[in-house]
């Protein structure tokens, strides 16, 4: 394997690669050390399917996706993301991936930035993974851990692990899960997958939102998830063992995160609609369990 890893970034409209020249400073100084691939989906293959044909333009080089809804950190003005990406990839020289934590663009209350993606698991067979966008990023995502899957946006691939995994299952339709399966292949193979403190911002699923309007786009993920379903229902590599404890309490914490979301929604909904017909006496107490929750929910935990 000769040289740095290939930066590849596949988009569909020809301002989306502008877009990614500026967020990651590709004209400029700060950009110099990263050797970007874009490539524009005409034919509209699909994501994965643009992922692969991507990574088969270097067949000697290890490869690390981007998204153009991606990039760095406001305060990552050297592109830091990318060194530390790469000192991880010498920490752990047997994984087969290698994932960024991803955030959501907005802050939330308590300064931190809001989880879009920490990590993939299995729930009783179903995909799942770390998010809330009410997830503050703290403490408990200090260390690198194993997980069960990946997203292959902001995430290192080995080389050797594209070799002896091949390219997506064919079977597969333009979009979704088959990131999933693919995670499952590498280790299936022997390949870890680890989940890294490495930070990149992720706007979410710019590029397939206007195709999953149509019906036909629809069915496609539907037969994803069936075929996925089909092909591993009696693999233990559903079974979330002691390896993945981290990743599986980080995942309910998400949805403790989200819950919480939904009883201030509630609170501030109820509030709304009584503060019309009804005095401050009867309206205060709730907007005191309000301001509570709201308070005791955006702390980072230590």
């Amino acid at each position: 394997m000769s040289g740095a890893p290939i930066i590849i970034c596949p988009y569909l409209h020809p301002e989306d690669a502008e877009k990614v020249r500026r967020a990651f400073g590709l004209e400029e100084p700060r950009g110099r050390k990263l050797e970007f691939f874009l490539w524009q989906d005409r034919e509209h293959i699909g994501p994965e399917n643009a992922f692969q044909h991507c990574w088969s333009q270097f067949p000697d080089r290890d490869v690390i996706i981007v998204h153009p809804d991606m990039s760095p950190l406001p305060d990552d003005i050297e592109n830091a993301w990318y060194d530390r990406l790469l000192d991880y990839g010498e920490e752990f020289p047997g994984a087969g991936a290698l994932a960024c934590d991803l955030f959501y663009p907005h802050r939330l209350s308590c300064g931190s930035h809001a989880v879009q993606s920490g990590g993939g698991v299995f729930v009783g067979g179903l995909i799942k993974h770390v998010h809330g966008k009410r997830m503050p990023y703290d403490r408990r995502f200090r260390w690198p851990r194993k997980v069960a899957w990946a997203t292959f946006g902001g995430i290192l691939l080995r080389r050797r692990a594209l070799e002896v995994c091949g390219g997506f299952d064919a079977r597969y339709s333009w979009a979704y899960v088959m990131d999933v399966d693919y995670s499952l292949e590498m280790r299936q193979r022997g390949f870890e997958i680890w989940q890294v403190p490495v930070n990149l911002l992720h706007e979410e699923s710019t590029s397939t939102k206007a195709f999953l309007e149509q019906e036909a786009y629809q069915e496609k993920v539907q037969g994803n998830h069936q075929l996925f379903r089909e092909k591993w229902k009696d693999s233990a590599l559903l079974e979330m063992g002691s390896e993945f404890a981290t990743a599986e309490i980080l995942f309910l914490d998400s949805l403790q995160a989200e819950s919480t979301a939904q009883q201030i929604s509630g609170l501030e909904s109820l509030i709304e609609g009584m503060h019309s017909s009804l005095s401050w006496r009867v309206t205060a107490p709730l907007r005191a369990v309000h301001d509570l929750i709201t308070s005791s929910g955006s702390k980072p935990k230590e």
